[in-house]
């Protein structure tokens, strides 16, 4: 379901969904729900590119970026 939100263009309702799914004890879902979150942040950041909304965009990247940094914490593939 989530992915397909992603893939839909609602990468805020995707975001929430991916953080949410942070909270398994299963590291390696932890790890794919980290950098799913930061795939859905990128997509919330182009957004607001687009609406000129740029420092709402940086911060979104900035947050993209802390998910994959966690995402390879834990699985470094």
């Amino acid at each position: 379901m989530s992915l397909k939100t992603l893939k839909s263009g609602k990468a805020q309702d995707a975001a929430h969904v991916f953080e949410e799914a942070t909270r398994t004890a299963d590291l390696g879902l932890q790890s794919k729900a980290y950098h799913n979150r930061g795939n859905a942040l990128l997509g919330i950041a182009g957004a607001q590119e687009k609406e000129q909304k740029l420092d709402e965009a940086i911060k979104s990247v900035d947050e993209a970026m802390a998910m994959y940094e966690r995402s390879m914490i834990l699985d470094a593939k």
